[in-house]
């Protein structure tokens, strides 16, 4: 496991999963709209859910399942390794490198969710809808957690960096 940690940490993986990163932000802001997205809102209700799936016309709705599978989806990956060779980078082999898999998997669970509302609607299943906002809140807590690990590692390392002697004769044994 620790082999692959170290193979995504490295300073060119990292380059090029930032600029995918970078890459599907960009295009997903062309597939879901904002405002309609569930994958961005926090803690909502069935009726939030229908009510913002019920605004999109029929083709909006088939873009949106299509930005999902086509973007969402291997963005998931894409996120999930980079942040994950970051948090390596500035950790090491520690617990907190999975967090980002643990916001994927919530991501995973919720786009699945997502589509088959998309399916079925205008039916509503308000137990898929809860379901998919948990998901979804879950997801942006493990986010939260990820970029706090992230800011607090960066302090640590610029810390460490400039109080650790340079010189091995002033370390007393």
């Amino acid at each position: 496991m620790k082999s692959f940690f170290e193979k995504i940490s490295t300073k060119l993986v990292l380059v090029i999963l930032a600029l995918l990163f970078i890459w599907f932000n960009l295009m997903l802001n062309q597939f879901l709209s904002k405002d309609h997205a569930l994958d961005l809102k926090f803690a909502y209700t069935a009726e939030q859910a229908y009510l913002s799936i019920g605004q999109l016309s029929f083709d909006q709705r088939k873009l949106y399942r299509f930005g999902i599978w086509a973007l969402d989806m291997p963005y998931l990956l894409v996120y999930s390794i980079f942040l994950s060779g970051i948090l390596y980078r500035l950790w090491g082999i520690r617990k907190i490198v999975f967090l980002p898999f643990v916001a994927a998997f919530f991501d995973l669970f919720e786009n699945l969710m997502i589509l088959r509302i998309l399916k079925v609607f205008p039916r509503h299943e308000d137990f898929l809808a809860i379901c998919a906002s948990v998901c979804t809140s879950l997801k942006w807590i493990s986010v939260l957690f990820i970029f706090l690990g992230i800011v607090i590692g960066l302090f640590k390392t610029l810390y460490f960096r400039q109080t650790v002697p340079f010189n091995s004769n002033n370390i007393k044994s």
